[in-house]
């Protein structure tokens, strides 16, 4: 999940946006609405119950807060999930007893939602302050994308232990590339450049180099009035927006005077495509992994835990034989034959209820002279009976035996392929059209032992891909 969120002071105005749009033409793009903290159910006079409200404060001049959150094109929510997504970040956030207007729209692919909410308290009048807002929204998010299951999105502000963050959203990108990563969460072709191209930019050292890198990834370089852009055929960005040490003056100093590709080198937009596939590849990779290793973590707790638990039922269930052996030796002359007898009886919960047993020498021989008690006697006897009968019962629910396992019936119809599969095949047939040696120099190492563990490459063979020399004269 992905969040935007902005400030205002215009209710009014907002409001004729969410339900109507900007031409005030398409009403019908809302899907549900809901309220929060208003006095009535009715979307129409949020506006100037809010304005009434903010009224109070006599400082504030932006009191509209306008926060925006949307799902992944492949994930999905019903309206009472949703509800919960937003009264959870605003609770996060502070604002969980503010006015707030929920608007969910179908004029865009993704899911999303529109909150306005009003930064004056309805009852204090004080506002609300929105000091590191977006790092509390992304922390909200990033714990309810984990307990929802749903993609896990890499914030700008904010990453949970071992996530990372998305370092593409930057102020310096134009703002059409900063708009489409904010948007869909993926890095945008300035952001891919940089992390891939960028290194290989620093350590080129002619301008031979530097065209035989890009050509490797389907890029290419142009001279565009005083500078150099950089494309893949599709699209173009200014080489000192990849990288400020490689413009066209510094690389000229280091590489002498510029040179154009020897020949024409045409950029490959599908070789470009399929370096940003094996780096998004390689990210789900690890994240995969670091899920796995995760599961496993829990796994290894439970099983602790189970351990531990069947170690104190069986500790239990001594103390309770040995107390038991106790009991019947003080009446019964054979207290294994009497245990015998009575676990062989089916105890009722009257009998136990009434504690009263007319004859316990059905049970075995008892220690008194000539096997009778004195009244004293007697009456322990009629009462430990049932205790021990009690004992009993506990000791046979410790030792229940779990239940059966239900084996469903198998269906005709072949299961679906995995997920985790298609993207080992999917990671084969990336190194494969492209080499070791080139996927070691796109991904960074976490992402390279991901695809590394999926295509079962061991790690001596990988070191010798990266670098054949290692082998040489061994």
């Amino acid at each position: 999940m992905i969040a935007q969120a902005h400030r205002g002071g215009d209710f009014a105005g907002l409001f004729a946006y969410l339900m109507t749009g900007k031409d005030g033409r398409h009403p019908e793009r809302v899907e549900w609405t809901a309220t929060r903290n208003l006095p009535f159910d009715k979307p129409a006079l949020a506006p100037e119950i809010m304005a009434a409200t903010a009224d109070q404060n006599l400082v504030i001049r932006k009191p509209v807060y306008h926060l925006s959150v949307s799902l992944d094109p492949n994930e999905s929510l019903d309206r009472r999930g949703f509800e919960r997504v937003v009264d959870r970040t605003l609770a996060d956030l502070g604002l969980g007893k503010h006015q707030a207007l929920i608007v969910a729209h179908n004029d865009r692919p993704h899911d999303h939602v529109h909150v306005m909410v009003n930064t004056v308290h309805p009852e204090t009048g004080r506002s609300w302050r929105p000091s590191f807002d977006y790092a509390r929204i992304e922390r909200s998010l990033r714990q309810q994308e984990q307990e929802l299951g749903l993609r896990q999105v890499p914030g700008r502000h904010f990453a949970l232990d071992g996530q990372e963050r998305f370092r593409g959203a930057s102020r310096s990108l134009p703002e059409g590339a900063f708009r489409a990563a904010e948007r869909t969460g993926k890095p945008s072709f300035v952001e891919l450049a940089r992390q891939i191209v960028r290194p290989d930019l620093r350590r080129a050292k002619s301008w031979i180099e530097i065209h035989r890198r890009l050509d490797e990834y389907g890029l290419g370089l142009a001279k565009r009035g005083r500078g150099l852009v950089l494309t893949n055929g599709e699209q173009t960005v200014k080489l000192s927006l990849v990288d400020r040490q490689s413009s066209l003056s510094r690389l000229e100093k280091r590489c002498a005077a510029w040179q154009p590709p020897a020949g024409y080198q045409q950029p490959s937009p599908e070789r470009w495509r399929d370096v940003a596939l094996l780096r998004r590849l390689g990210e789900r990779l690890s994240r995969d992994k670091a899920a796995v290793d995760q599961r496993e973590r829990v796994e290894q707790t439970a099983r602790f835990e189970r351990h531990r638990a069947i170690e104190e039922a069986a500790r239990e269930q001594r103390q309770l034989s040995d107390q038991l052996d106790h009991r019947l030796a003080r009446i019964y002359r054979d207290p294994g034959e009497a245990r015998r007898r009575l676990m062989d009886r089916s105890w009722d919960e009257g009998a136990l209820r009434s504690r009263f047993v007319p004859k316990p020498e059905a049970f075995g021989q008892l220690r008194g002279r000539g096997g009778f008690f004195t009244t004293d006697e007697r009456w322990d006897a009629l009462e430990t009976v049932p205790e021990v009968a009690q004992t009993l019962l506990r000791l046979g629910k410790i030792k229940s035996p779990p239940p059966p396992e239900i084996r469903h019936k198998p269906s005709n119809q072949s299961p679906a392929p995995h997920p985790t599969r298609r993207r080992d095949r999917l990671a084969t047939r990336l190194v494969q059209r492209m080499g070791w040696k080139l996927v070691a120099r796109i991904l960074p190492p976490s992402h390279l032992t991901a695809v590394r563990l999926a295509l079962s490459v061991s790690r001596k063979a990988l070191d010798l891909m990266r670098d054949p020399d290692l082998g040489r004269g061994r």
